[in-house]
């Protein structure tokens, strides 16, 4: 289920005042409905800040019984990067929704933070694909619950369960991205279990079109950064150096910019001579796709599409250059990895 598609079923649920309270008693306060829907403005406002600290003001009015609220403050839990405060809202939500549909939600979203722990700690996968399963039998008609127990399941190499899943995902959803990336993972079971970067496709400044599939058989580095960040400005004539070092047929550096004033970026660019691909990513979609919260970011993507590194910030002592070449040498280099 896309946050969009979210946002509509938690507003559903409010306007129909399921475990919702009347307004507060101050003839002037604004209504839980007005609460929420203002959450949800901030939350589209990437201002998960304001979003939560209205949920929870709504959440009050309704007596810290407001099973919408607490949906909304799972999912802009999970957007902060707030894993543990997610799978709590989550399970406050299946205590205060009545109905069978919101409480799967509710499960899907833990099913989701349970799986963004399994990287530290594999035990929680069984703990994900119990949420999920519970989310589908408990709405059936929802096939993301399927697609995403499927995914579960292919991540504990158990590919036959796993594939069952996908397929039924497909026989309800057999169109759009969703259902590409099914199609792949049935074909491919080892794409659940390696960390493969998200499909993307950029239009460049210098007019190109990229796309990470056609860019298989090139290690990638995808390079986050701002003009404002002075980190990722510093950082510069290393990135230089990489794109000197090892031609374009075997390394792409694509530089994806969260500026928001488009002609102090084109101005940097043109003054530093950034000739490798560039990428203003004004609607923050890139950076969602690969949950970038902090500049610099950079993303390394061997041959075959997995990810391989990701490094985040900086370190006084090391620069740029010194934490990216260990792995580009062992990816790029003859005999790098001996």
């Amino acid at each position: 289920m896309r946050i969009s598609q979210r946002w509509a079923f938690i507003l559903s649920l409010a306007a129909f005042g399921l475990a919702l309270a009347p307004a507060l008693s101050e003839a002037n306060a604004p209504s839980v409905d007005d609460l929420l829907k203002r959450g949800k403005e901030a939350f589209a406002a990437r201002n998960y800040a304001q979003a939560i600290k209205l949920f929870k003001s709504a959440n009050k009015a309704s007596h810290n019984s407001c099973g919408p609220c607490y949906l909304g403050l799972a999912l802009a839990y999970r957007v902060a990067g707030d894993v543990e405060k997610q799978i709590e809202n989550a399970e406050k939500a299946i205590q205060y929704i009545p109905d069978h549909p919101g409480q799967a939600t509710a499960h899907e979203m833990k099913g989701d933070a349970f799986l963004a722990l399994a990287h530290q700690d594999p035990r929680k996968l069984k703990d994900a694909e119990e949420e999920f399963r519970t989310a589908a039998q408990l709405d059936n008609s929802n096939s993301v619950f399927h697609l995403k127990l499927g995914l579960a399941l292919l991540k504990q190499s158990r590919d036959d369960e796993g594939k069952r899943e996908l397929s039924a995902f497909l026989q309800a959803t057999p169109n759009g991205p969703a259902a590409e990336t099914a199609q792949r993972l049935i074909a491919d079971p080892r794409r659940a279990r390696e960390d493969f970067a998200p499909d993307f496709q950029v239009t460049t400044l210098g007019g190109e079109n990229l796309e990470l599939a056609k860019l298989a058989g090139k290690v990638v580095v995808l390079d986050f950064w701002a003009t404002w960040c002075h980190p990722c400005v510093m950082g510069v004539p290393e990135l230089h150096a990489l794109v000197e070092k090892y031609p374009r047929d075997q390394l792409a550096l694509i530089s994806i910019s969260a500026d928001r004033d488009e002609g102090q970026w084109r101005a940097f660019i043109e003054k530093k001579h950034m000739e490798w691909p560039q990428y203003w990513d004004t609607d923050h979609r890139i950076r969602d796709l690969f949950a970038v919260r902090a500049f610099p970011t950079y993303v390394v993507i061997d041959k075959e599409g997995i990810i391989r590194q990701r490094l985040v910030g900086t370190n006084p002592q090391q620069t740029v250059a010194y934490r990216l070449k260990p792995i580009l040498k062992t990816l790029l280099e003859p005999g790098g990895g001996s």
